[in-house]
């Protein structure tokens, strides 16, 4: 069972590392400014009404409906999305109480391998 495992690695790392032909972005939900208290992890519901299997997911640039869950409550938002970027996406409370919630992006970093457009 473990020689199986260790065959299998190699191809699998070498996967995740792939180009793809056509420029992509992707979304997470997961907090990554440490330093703001007022902001929270959040869990990502749904892309234009579909599950994603994966986080973060692989989306085409462009816009896009989420559906995020900020705990209490389920908040749909339509982001713009640029290729080869990713995007990390948190809950902010907007006021002590927590009762005006929003969605905003938190970070994000570009992908590596990811073959930008040609410029027109």
């Amino acid at each position: 069972m473990k020689k199986r495992l260790i065959a299998v690695l190699p191809v699998a790392l070498l996967a995740s590392c792939a180009n793809y032909s056509e420029p992509y972005s992707l979304v997470g939900a997961q907090k990554w400014n440490m330093a703001n208290p007022n902001t929270f992890n959040v869990s990502l519901s749904q892309i234009d009404g579909s599950s994603p299997l994966n986080q973060p997911a692989k989306i085409t640039p462009g816009k896009h409906t989420l559906t995020v869950n900020l705990g209490n409550s389920m908040t749909s938002v339509t982001m713009d999305f640029k290729p080869c970027t990713q995007y990390w996406i948190v809950g902010e409370r907007l006021d002590p109480a927590g009762q005006n919630l929003v969605v905003k992006v938190d970070n994000t970093e570009p992908i590596p391998n990811c073959k930008m457009p040609a410029a027109k």
